[in-house]
């Protein structure tokens, strides 16, 4: 009997690492700290020189940084306890921020100076007093910042004027990301579901899709893509949903957290314990020596900047 269970053991673990795919580990051109004390959550290439960052630790400590030199030193532009998870860019000079407490912050001099648009005191509920997490405008006047806690609470909150105004939308799922396409299809994407408007954000519906907690979006050729927290990675090319990479074939446990669209016109997604994947490789990637990664941007010489859980910045290429 106890041959028996020796034997059937060594078969299980030798079918178990011959089902499993390698993972190439390339090392990062570069390391740079920014500040060890906090997460790195969000990433902005502003022009070839000018990057933001932001980041720090939930209802604890917010950070904003600035480079004006390509990333090699960073600033600090803006602290509070109020941790800031996203950063977007309007134009070449207006840029906002989402933090705790959905707070939304702007700046109109890339990064260097910021204020307060919205926060908790704004807002008539309580129970909206959750993480903007992500943010997108369609224009000038018309934007959107989602977010949410807990899985089973999220806000969508809407401007018609630029930020100056907001409106409040509860959601029974934790929300994510939001994006719209040049046809003024919006989506919102969350834990277990993606909602989507036909008509500029004015209304929203149920698209139809369950089974993993969304955690980024990104589109490329009129399709939308989106990187799930259970690992797995998705399209909806031909307006149904699809797996396009599936975690359960690399036996690993891994959580995407990011993914951004390429200047090549590639795919690239990031995650936890330094894992990268190429949408044109179809391989998994790790990044030596790199903790968790929480995002990604492309710089405009092309290079990879993916900012981790310890305040770190790590630097790489698709050709390494």
């Amino acid at each position: 009997m106890v041959r028996k269970s020796i034997f059937l053991f060594l078969i299980l673990t030798v079918t178990f690492f011959s089902c499993q795919k390698e993972t190439q580990t390339i090392n990062p051109s570069q390391v740079i700290t920014i500040d060890n004390t906090i997460a790195i959550y969000d990433l902005l290439t502003i022009n070839d020189s000018t990057l933001l960052a932001a980041g720090g630790i939930r209802n604890s400590s917010g950070k904003i940084y600035l480079s004006v030199d390509g990333g090699q030193t960073w600033q600090k532009t803006w602290e509070s306890h109020i941790c800031i998870y996203t950063l977007y860019a309007q134009n070449d000079t207006t840029i906002f921020a989402g933090g705790d407490s959905i707070t939304v912050l702007k700046s109109t001099d890339n990064g260097k100076n910021w204020e307060s648009l919205m926060h908790y005191g704004f807002v008539d509920w309580q129970e909206f007093v959750t993480p903007v997490q992500n943010m997108y405008f369609i224009n000038a006047d018309t934007g959107f910042a989602v977010g949410g806690d807990n899985q089973n609470k999220g806000i969508l909150c809407s401007t018609k004027n630029g930020g100056k105004d907001w409106k409040f939308q509860g959601f029974n799922n934790e929300l994510h990301a939001v994006i719209f396409d040049s046809m003024g299809n919006g989506y919102i994407l969350g834990y277990g579901k993606i909602f989507k408007s036909a008509d500029y954000g004015n209304n929203w519906t149920d698209n139809n899709f369950s089974g993993d907690n969304l955690q980024a979006t990104t589109s490329q050729n009129q399709t939308l893509w989106a990187c799930g927290y259970r690992g797995n990675i998705y399209n909806n090319e031909g307006n149904q949903w699809h797996t396009v990479f599936n975690v359960s074939s690399w036996n690993n446990r891994i959580h995407w957290r990011d993914m951004i669209a390429t200047k090549n016109k590639n795919l690239l997604t990031v995650g936890n314990h330094g894992l990268v994947w190429f949408y044109d490789q179809n391989k998994l990637m790790s990044i030596s020596g790199a903790p968790d990664f929480l995002l990604v941007t492309e710089t405009q010489s092309g290079l990879f900047f993916a900012g981790t859980n310890d305040g770190r910045i790590f630097v790489f290429s698709d050709s390494q």
